[in-house]
C-alpha cells in the first residue's frame, strides 16, 4: 500500500513539476542595466491618465528606474463620457486653459530627471500638463517624455513642452498604442538602458 502510494506521489510530482516551472519563468525579468545618465539621479515619474493606460506605462517605467511615481490629479474630475470629454478637451485647448491640479510635489528641487507622462488629446499634451510644467521652476532638469495614443504617436507634444519649459532639457522618449502597454515591459527596459544625455 504504502509503495503504491510512493509512486503515485513520484508521478504526480513528475506531472507538476513543467506545469509549475513557467509561471516562475515568466515571473522572471532580464536584470535592468541602469544607464549612466541615470546613476545616482533622483528621479521622479509624474503622469497624467485618464484610462489605465499611462498609468500602467509609468508603474512600468517607476519600476524599472526605482523613482518617485505621483499621479497629476485634476481638482475637478474629467468624465468618462468620450464625447463630453472630446468637447471639453477642445474647450480646453481653444481657450488655453490651465486645469488646476488638485495635489502638488513639496520638493521639486531634490530631482534631476524627470519622466513625464501623458495621453495624447486631439495632436497635443493634456492641457493640465502646462499647469504641471508651469507650477514648478525646472530649469536645468532633465524631462523625458512618454506617452500613450490610439494612432498618433507624439505628434507636437515634445515641442509643446519644450516651449514651456526652455530652459529644461527636454528629450523625447517612449511612446506606445494606449492598449498595448501590458505587453511593452521589453521594449521599455530596452528604452530605459539605451538612454543616453
Amino acid at each position: 500500500m504504502l509503495k503504491r502510494f510512493f509512486l503515485l506521489l513520484a508521478i504526480l510530482s513528475i506531472i507538476i513539476s513543467p506545469c509549475m516551472a513557467d509561471p516562475v519563468r515568466e515571473a522572471n525579468e532580464e536584470p535592468v542595466v541602469i544607464p549612466a545618465c541615470l546613476t545616482d539621479k533622483k528621479i521622479l515619474v509624474a503622469y497624467f491618465s485618464h484610462t489605465a493606460h499611462t498609468k500602467q506605462l509609468a508603474e512600468k517605467i517607476h519600476d524599472i528606474t526605482k523613482g518617485t511615481l505621483h499621479q497629476i490629479k485634476p481638482k475637478k474630475t474629467y468624465t468618462d463620457d468620450h464625447l463630453s470629454l472630446l468637447a471639453q478637451a477642445t474647450t480646453e485647448q481653444h481657450i488655453d486653459a490651465r486645469p488646476e491640479i488638485a495635489n502638488t510635489i513639496k520638493n521639486m528641487d531634490q530631482y534631476d530627471v524627470i519622466f513625464l507622462g501623458y495621453p495624447i488629446w486631439w495632436g497635443d499634451v493634456p492641457m493640465i500638463i502646462k499647469t504641471f510644467l508651469e507650477s514648478y521652476d525646472l530649469q536645468g532638469k532633465t524631462i523625458v517624455t512618454f506617452c500613450t495614443y490610439g494612432s498618433s504617436g507624439f505628434t507636437n507634444s515634445t515641442e509643446t513642452i519644450i516651449k514651456l519649459v526652455p530652459k529644461a532639457h527636454v528629450i523625447e522618449g517612449f511612446g506606445c498604442i494606449g492598449d498595448t502597454v501590458i505587453s511593452q515591459r521589453k521594449q521599455i527596459q530596452a528604452w530605459i538602458e539605451s538612454l543616453a544625455f
